[in-house]
């Protein structure tokens, strides 16, 4: 059931593109001391297990100024072992190597990302809002398919509208249409 609770907090970071990394901070206010964190392994409307888990490096947990423990549960969830029930700041990179639509590519020119393949769901977080907020490289613009929350950032109503949303960035240009009144 759907909980309008505030949600986790995505902050994805798109300027290291020399080195083919996003930075992902996600910010959550955990339900119990031991939350799991899972990377899916498919794609909405794509009906085949993926290995997105494969170009995720470097995770991370922090409550405050305490790193803590990531165990890893299996080959894409791992348990976050917490001193409270204080929010917690998660950090890792997606290598973002590959162009197709269900991969995620990011170099000089642009930024492609199937949000699968980048978001950890949160364990009890699914059906709350997500906020979604983007560093770019100077001169790009986002393009993705998520309501602007009216502060710099998107919101998504619950953890599969994010992955379902992909999203491009790039120093594109933009050009506004109509179609049958919409």
């Amino acid at each position: 059931m759907p909980d309008s609770a505030p949600g986790p907090l995505v902050q994805l970071d798109l300027t290291a593109s020399h080195r083919h990394l996003v930075g992902v901070r996600l910010v959550f206010t955990p339900g119990s001391a031991t939350p799991t964190l899972r990377l899916p392994g498919w794609t909405p409307g794509s009906y085949l297990i993926r290995d997105y888990v494969r170009t995720l490096e470097g995770l991370s947990a922090s409550q405050g100024r305490s790193s803590r423990p990531c165990l890893r549960k299996g080959p894409a969830s791992w348990r976050l072992e917490l001193a409270s029930l204080a929010p917690v700041e998660v950090r890792y990179s997606i290598l973002a190597t590959e162009l197709s639509v269900r991969t995620c590519h990011l170099n000089a020119d642009h930024a492609f990302l199937a949000l699968a393949g980048v978001v950890l769901q949160v364990e009890g977080e699914r059906w709350k809002p997500h906020r979604l907020e983007l560093r770019l490289p100077q001169s790009w613009r986002p393009f993705l398919p998520l309501p602007t929350d009216g502060e710099g950032g998107w919101r998504a109503r619950d953890y599969d509208q994010l992955i379902d949303s992909p999203l491009e960035a790039g120093p594109h240009p933009s050009h506004a249409f109509t179609v049958a009144g919409v």
